[in-house]
Parts: C-alpha cells; structure tokens; sequence
C-alpha cells in the first residue's frame, strides 16, 4: 500500500469514528459539525468570488453549448458508422452485444456514502434494486448500468464527505505523480465507502451477472473517474466482473438494432472532458446543502409523484434548455429537441437509441411539434420515492424487436397501493410485496400510462416504432 493510500485510510478512519458518534446520538443524515464547518467557509470564499465567477460560468456555459450542438450534428453519422465491433474512437470505447440478449437497463443511480448523502436509502430504494435484481437473474437476463451509479460528485453530507472533498481538491490541485496518486487514493477509499452502504446491491450484481460474464457498464459523468482503467479494476473487484465503455452496441447478423449509451456526450455542461461546469454545480449545491442555512435538503422526488407516473399523468416528452446557456431553470442541461432533430426527427427507421443522464423516463415521446421520436426510450432513473424505472430489451423475442419501459413499485406503499393492486406482487423483498409496472406511451404520446390502464394498447407503441 501506498503512502497516499494509507494516509487517506487513516484520515478515513478517523472520519468514521466522527460519524460513528453522531449516528449512534441519532442524527445519521445529518450532516454534523465537521461538513457544516467545512461548507460554511466554502461558503464564506465562494461569495467572495463569485461576481468574478459568475461572468466566467456564464461565458464557459454559452461556448460549451455550441460545442454541444456541434457533437449533436456528428451523432447520426457516428452511430451510423458502428460497426459493431469492439473498439475506441473519438467519443470513447465501444462494445457489442448480440442484440437476441435479454436485457435490463437501468441508470442514474446514484449510489453513494453513508449520511446525507445516502439518496438511495432516503427514498427507501435499496431493498426494492435488491429485489429487482434477485428477478432479473433468476430470469437469466444480462445487467446493464447505463452511467452514474457510483457517485463521485457529491461531497459532503458527513465527516467522511468533507474529508473527501478536501483530498479531492488537493489531488485536483498537484500536479505530476503526486496528483495522480492522491487522487488514486481517494476514489479507491470513496468506492470502498459506498459499496459498504450498498453491501446487498453488490453481492447480488456479482451473484447474478458479474461472475457470468452478464454484467456491463456505461460510464457517465457522476462516474467518469471510470475512465481511468485502475479504478475500473477497483469496481471489478466487488463485483466479480465487468465491461466498461462508453457505447454499447445491440447488432444481429444483418444490422445495429440499438445503441446504449448514457446521454452526457451531447450536454454542454456534462460531456466527458468537458464536465467542469456539471461538477462545480454540484459542488455548489452540496456546499449549499450542508451550510447552517434554511433550504431544502435535497431536491428529491415525493411520493406524489410516484403515483403521478403510476396514475397515467407523468408527461412524456423532450426536455428543452436555454438555447444561450445550455441549462434550464430546473437544472436539466442535456436538450432532447436538439438531439431528436440531429438524430433524424420522427424516423421510424435506424438504430434505437437508449439513454439515460435525463432522470426523466420516456419511450417514443412527443417532440414540442407534436412529432414523436420513435426509436427514443430513457430509462430515468433509481431515485424515486419507492420508485426505480428501468428498460428492459427483449432479446429473447423474434426482430424486429422493441424495449419496453417498467417501473418497479412496493406493492403496498399508502400512497399508491391501490394503483398497483390489480395484479398479484411480481416478488417479495424482506416480507414486502414488489410490483413491476410496464409503461406505454398514449396514442399521441403526450403521457405515459401503465399497460393496465393501456385499454389493449399495450403494444401499440412496438407497432407504430418499426
């Protein structure tokens, strides 16, 4: 072990003994002393630079939204281009798979450290992925996590998240092999945290998928310190083995049925390499979060809007950003308008193409025009109220083949148990019912609906796609 590595140990010993003491005085998800102070001089400086500061975001935002409407302009006749073999290029590594896989896709995670910053286990999700992958596998389907799964942005929350902010700022800070090792270092102590509050997800990913060869991953931007290979190595071994690339491509014999990707290299804030913008913000808003101020805590879905999405009434469109600055003013900074006209408008030809990044779940939604994107499905994300939507691709079924958007509910939650109770639980998770919900468009594809509530049009959305 190395010097940097076993001085990071010991800093993260001493931050757990910290954290131990406020969780047993009852206050787990409380940020405590340490991060409150260390956020409230970061505040202190922040103020201090940011009239400067704001005129370089700004600037930075505007040129990197250009750049981003540049890469939208070269995606159709990149993923035109694949070739379905396994290689790199310009936009990062890809891999290929025989699209007759049976898959499940999920992405946005978001798995992170004890405390605060547990948004998983605060929006009571845990058990419910345990028990999606305990189906998935005894199905025999293949694990995809389409980017930000393991959390490296988010800091603070606890002793143990200030202290990683402080190495992270200092790796970022030296230069060289110093730099580099710190760095190293950090990540490997963060990883080993979260798996440590994940231990059930993990035993199962290597369980079911990884130590058969059916576990794969994209990498995004919450997770790019993916893109160095040690820290790949590091994931692999809690989880028995893995694939990571940016690009996974579903071929059969004849032709590219689909392109798995998590969506960040077309976000001008979020692009890999480009991601500085995407990473101060959420700094700031971590900052933000653990200063002895009176704001929200997390910006995190209520249960309302589970049984928004169960009830028939979730809107299933294309997010639209300032066409200036490349953000909205709720933080989405990816815009699907742009991509749906780069990648060929309402075509019901190509590719589908399965993303993720938006935290908002749709399949074949309508654009502003009323036009629908045909081949589009996002997986949104694992960070509902007792909510994780995911896609599943049936492989197994004869081409062409469609991808199907499902939510995975506990079957007896009050707030929607009555929405979910025409069926019998699809599992159990520790005594607890679980239901997998599908999701259609409407005709016109202005909302999602289940398939209960699909009046027999349940495949309507694979008919009109090919």
């Amino acid at each position: 072990m190395n010097r940097d590595r076993r001085l990071v140990r010991a800093l993260g010993r001493l931050a757990d003994r910290v954290d131990s003491a406020r969780i047993a005085s009852g206050n787990a998800h409380r940020p405590g002393v340490v991060a409150r102070s260390w956020a409230s001089l970061k505040l202190v400086v922040c103020s201090l630079l940011a009239p400067p500061a704001i005129v370089v975001v700004a600037w930075r935002a505007a040129a990197n939204h250009l750049r981003a409407k540049r890469v939208m302009e070269g995606l159709a006749e990149f993923i035109g281009r694949l070739d379905g073999t396994s290689a790199s290029s310009r936009l990062g590594r890809i891999t290929t798979l025989d699209a007759a896989t049976p898959l499940v896709i999920t992405s946005d995670l978001h798995r992170c450290i004890a405390g605060r910053l547990d948004l998983v286990g605060a929006q009571d999700d845990r058990a419910l992925y345990v028990a999606m992958l305990d189906w998935y596998g005894a199905q025999g389907l293949t694990l995809i996590e389409n980017g930000d799964v393991e959390d490296f942005w988010m800091v603070g929350g606890s002793t143990w998240g200030a202290v990683y902010d402080i190495l992270r700022l200092s790796g970022a800070a030296l230069v060289g092999r110093l730099g580099d090792e710190l760095r190293q270092a950090t990540y490997a102590e963060h990883l080993d945290r979260i798996v440590s509050n994940n231990r059930a997800v993990y035993q199962r990913i290597t369980e079911h998928f990884g130590n058969h060869g059916r576990y794969f991953r994209t990498i995004g931007n919450h997770d790019d310190v993916y893109e160095d290979g040690r820290l790949v190595n590091a994931l692999a071994r809690y989880v028995g083995g893995l694939r990571m690339s940016s690009w996974i491509v579903l071929r059969n014999d004849s032709h590219v049925e689909a392109v798995i990707t998590h969506g960040n290299v077309a976000d001008g804030w979020n692009a890999p390499g480009r991601a500085t913008l995407g990473k101060l913000s959420s700094w700031i808003a971590d900052m933000v979060r653990d200063a002895p101020i009176p704001v929200t805590p997390d910006d995190l879905a209520p249960p309302a809007r589970t049984r928004e999405l169960l009830g028939g009434r979730r809107r299933n469109g294309l997010k639209r950003v300032n066409q200036r600055f490349g953000a909205s003013s709720s933080y989405d900074s990816l815009d699907e308008e742009l991509l749906f006209d780069a990648l060929g408008g309402a075509a019901t030809v190509g590719p589908w193409i399965l993303m993720g990044h938006t935290h908002f779940p749709v399949l074949q939604p309508a654009s502003d025009t009323g036009a629908r994107w045909w081949r589009y499905a996002n997986s949104g994300h694992g960070l509902g109220s007792g909510l994780i939507t995911a896609i599943e691709w049936p492989g197994d079924e004869p081409a062409p083949r469609a991808p199907r958007l499902v939510a995975w509910v506990w079957g007896d939650h009050p707030e929607w148990a009555e929405l979910v109770a025409g069926s019998p639980p699809t599992t159990h998770s520790e005594g607890r019912p679980v239901a997998r919900v599908e999701l259609m468009p409407t005709p016109g594809g202005r909302r999602l609906v289940t398939a209960r509530r699909g009046s027999g049009r349940r495949m309507e959305h694979a008919v009109q796609g090919q």
